[in-house]
């Protein structure tokens, strides 16, 4: 299988999809924003929801660059998706020297972007595994960097000084603590809330690559009206494998990745 370009797919064997391995971030939906107003888009179908947004700035701030998206809609994911397979297909063909109108010619390659199914989300989040969270492991030691204050003191919007929180950091790492590797509404100190999702490669992946896909942001899926993984505002149970939330539109805490399929639909079919 060809991986889709520059995409940062995995490849998800028991689903027989490429996966994203982190939720659309702020930064690719801007770009995909810049390049259909280009086209002539309405920004209005376009932007996220100014009123489902996590904090002010969370969409606009480079701060956020790498956060998931969200306070989009299932109609919004879908043209994100159907826009992404075309820029992808064409850039594909041009690595093989295949003209974009030239869909007849052997070597032609189509990658198709969409929602995955929640079967397929499921496969991919459970990697083979029958346990409720797709491992036994929920929580793993931890060592915060004091140099980090910083950063912890934007994305906490604490008030305290970076050197209160430094000193508060090296006294917390004095415990021993462990934290979960699940990203939902658990009790952590101050200097490690947040009003928003997280980073969107925070570790650790599960065994396929894939990052987040319990926690942080619920994920839109092909079945309209239902989200997968749970969020950073949900109870632990919530964020179970087969768990399922539901929506009515764009909220702060409901974002997507994308499955992809790829072929060369002129090539004859090898078993």
């Amino acid at each position: 299988m060809k991986k889709p370009y520059a995409t940062g797919a995995v490849w998800v064997d028991n689903a027989n999809v490429w996966m994203d391995e982190v939720e659309i971030s702020n930064r690719e939906w801007r770009h995909y924003e810049w390049q259909q107003l280009k086209n002539g888009v309405s920004a209005t179908a376009l932007s996220p929801e100014t009123r489902a947004q996590p904090v002010g700035d969370y969409y606009t701030s480079g701060f956020y660059n790498y956060y998931p998206v969200v306070g989009i809609s299932y109609e919004q994911a879908q043209a994100f998706c159907s826009w992404r397979s075309r820029v992808v297909t064409a850039l594909l063909n041009q690595k093989q020297h295949v003209a974009p109108t030239d869909t007849l010619n052997l070597a032609y390659v189509r990658c198709r972007y969409r929602l995955p199914t929640e079967s397929e989300w499921e496969a991919a989040a459970a990697v083979q595994s029958e346990l409720p969270f797709g491992t036994a492991c929920l929580t793993l030691p931890v060592q915060l960097m004091p140099e980090a204050a910083f950063y912890l003191q934007q994305r906490s919007g604490s008030t305290k000084s970076v050197t209160e929180i430094r000193a508060d950091i090296i006294t917390y790492n004095k415990t021993n603590p462990s934290l979960s590797t699940i990203n939902y509404a658990q009790e952590v100190p101050y200097f490690l809330q947040s009003a928003t999702p997280s980073y969107a490669y925070q570790e650790p992946a599960n065994y396929y690559g894939l990052y987040q896909m319990l926690g942080n942001v619920a994920e839109l899926v092909q079945e309209k009206g239902i989200t997968k993984g749970g969020s950073y505002r949900d109870v632990l149970s919530d964020c179970r494998i087969k768990a399922r939330g539901t929506y009515t539109g764009p909220t702060h805490y409901i974002g997507f990745r994308a499955a992809a399929v790829v072929t060369r639909p002129n090539q004859p079919v090898t078993h």
